[in-house]
């Protein structure tokens, strides 16, 4: 409120001084020459002051959320006045977000969003008929206050994904394991739906490292995750745990739904081929699978599934075993 004060008081301040030196040519003017225009030319001022306002408080507003569809929500709810549209649109690849609102029409004003080499996303509008002039001066204001806030949401939603996402497969991470896991287990127990815990482990891949390097064993790894990737539904929870064991999450999913799953995971590492000089490695995994019960923590269900898993390899391992 005080900044919004300090502001209006600095715009009257500007609108008096204006004021004075119009006066003051007019009272000079000689004749033949054209008066100026005080009415019209404050009225301009005064209306270019208003939009330098409305920024400013627009901008206000997006600085308060650091989440990025929270924050191009709030701006596409606020500009619904200013600029009337049939569709406006983000999208933002790096963090794959892509928000769209109402029917894609004709006419549109686009605007590819960089701050200081920093990509941060593209906003499409449009409508059935032409944008004028001055409606694009007004967008071009009202993008003016978004661009800091979206940057500052940016740089934290990537700094968030770091902290939750493995570097070298690009997958969720430990962290993002026991922050995300309880909350999946908790809803399925609440309303009664099945989830089932699957850990995968790569047999003997220590061997693999030790024979050809660990950029191999990083090259297998990455392959690995691409055939899980694969296996699975877009609303299951892929993880890795460390080095070379995998968890992953399938929700609504009994045991027999699950074990179809972790064969069809299993059937495709064994036939990833690869070579190295003039040998070619033979992949193979041991799985382990449980089910959760209503009385589980993310402790009690992981210590069964990892129970299955040495179940697994005590059979004689590249096999799926469930307790």
């Amino acid at each position: 409120m005080q900044l919004a004060l300090t502001v209006l008081n600095s715009l009257a301040s500007k609108i008096n001084n204006r004021m004075a030196m119009n006066l003051s040519n007019i009272a000079t003017a000689k004749p033949g020459k054209k008066t100026f225009d005080i009415v019209s030319s404050e009225k301009a001022l005064l209306q270019k002051q208003s939009g330098e306002l409305r920024a400013l408080q627009l901008s206000e507003k997006l600085f308060r959320t650091l989440d990025v569809k929270n924050l191009i929500d709030l701006f596409f709810e606020e500009i619904q006045s200013d600029i009337p549209h049939d569709s406006i649109g983000y999208t933002n690849k790096t963090l794959g977000i892509a928000l769209s609102l109402g029917k894609m029409s004709r006419h549109r004003m686009e605007y590819n969003i960089v701050l200081a080499g920093q990509p941060l996303g593209e906003i499409v509008i449009t409508r059935s008929r032409l944008f004028v002039t001055k409606e694009v001066e007004i967008m071009e204001n009202l993008m003016c206050s978004l661009v800091y806030p979206l940057r500052n949401a940016t740089m934290y939603q990537l700094a968030m994904m770091s902290a939750f996402q493995d570097p070298l497969t690009g997958i969720n991470n430990r962290a993002s394991l026991e922050k995300s896991l309880p909350r999946e287990i908790s809803l399925a127990q609440r309303h009664g739906t099945p989830l089932t815990l699957m850990v995968i482990d790569v047999d003997h891949f220590k061997q693999i490292n030790d024979t050809h390097g660990h950029q191999v064993g990083d090259t297998v790894l990455r392959d690995l995750t691409r055939v899980y990737a694969e296996s699975v539904r877009t609303t299951d929870l892929v993880f890795r745990y460390g080095g070379d064991e995998f968890v992953i999450a399938l929700s609504n999913t009994d045991l027999a739904g699950a074990r179809d799953v972790a064969e069809r995971i299993r059937d495709g590492i064994e036939k990833c081929h690869f070579t190295v000089g003039n040998v070619r490695l033979v992949i193979s995994a041991s799985i382990g699978l449980t089910q959760l019960n209503g009385r589980d923590t993310l402790e009690s269900a992981f210590r069964r599934a990892d129970e299955a898993l040495l179940l697994a390899k005590r059979e004689g391992r590249n096999r799926v075993a469930q307790v």
